[in-house]
């Protein structure tokens, strides 16, 4: 039902309304994309692009690492819930603080990797930001003067990185970062279907009339 009504929406809005979509904003689901394409509501001249809700985009990665934690035993206590939200949000951080250019996007992805796997013996903050104000401790520290003194903390075990690794090179791909240029969400989407959801709740029967 989705799917029919999205694209009855492109091959309607230019003869209603005069606007022809040429952004198409997913949440992960490719086969209602694939069937506004092949409708080619605006004719060849025209391309749909696909693009990814950054939102969506930062549950991939939790739910990956989630998911590798159940698959990897022994590594439950290390790759903690906590540890999991905190990537989430640097990873979610990486991306919409860099809408514009999927190479700054890319290089501050794995300065998240970077930095909290880093040690006193081996720092790893070449990407973190430079000077007294950056968010990097070690930098600041830098800025300062002699490391002498600076510690860093827990690092990221390596049966970790092992882990997320290969999570992190699939989600920092260059086609998918370039579908999360513009910065879109579905948050307009949601909080409709948010409000038609107090007025009309799914757990209540109702018919069309009442609705």
């Amino acid at each position: 039902m989705e799917g029919d009504d999205i694209r009855e929406m492109y091959q309607r809005s230019d003869k209603l309304h005069g606007v022809k979509y040429v952004n198409y904003i997913s949440d992960g689901d490719s086969k209602i994309y694939k069937g506004v394409v092949t409708e080619s509501p605006y004719g060849e001249t025209i391309a749909i692009k696909k693009k990814e809700c950054i939102n969506y985009v930062q549950k991939w990665i939790g739910a990956r690492l989630r998911t590798c934690k159940k698959g990897k035993p022994g590594i439950g206590g290390k790759l903690t819930a906590k540890l999991i939200d905190s990537l989430s949000n640097y990873y979610g951080l990486a991306i919409r603080r860099n809408t514009t250019s999927t190479e700054n996007m890319y290089k501050a992805i794995w300065t998240t990797v970077y930095h909290m796997s880093s040690t006193d013996d081996m720092p790893k903050h070449h990407y973190c930001p430079q000077g007294a104000d950056s968010w990097c401790t070690w930098q600041r520290a830098n800025a300062k003067g002699p490391l002498a003194q600076y510690k860093h903390k827990d690092a990221l075990l390596q049966i970790v990185l092992d882990v997320i690794t290969p999570i992190y090179e699939d989600l920092s791909r260059k086609e998918l970062l370039e579908r999360c240029l513009g910065d879109f969400t579905q948050n307009n989407n949601e909080s409709f279907s948010s409000l038609v959801w107090r007025i009309a709740p799914k757990i209540m029967p109702g018919s069309a009339i009442i609705v």
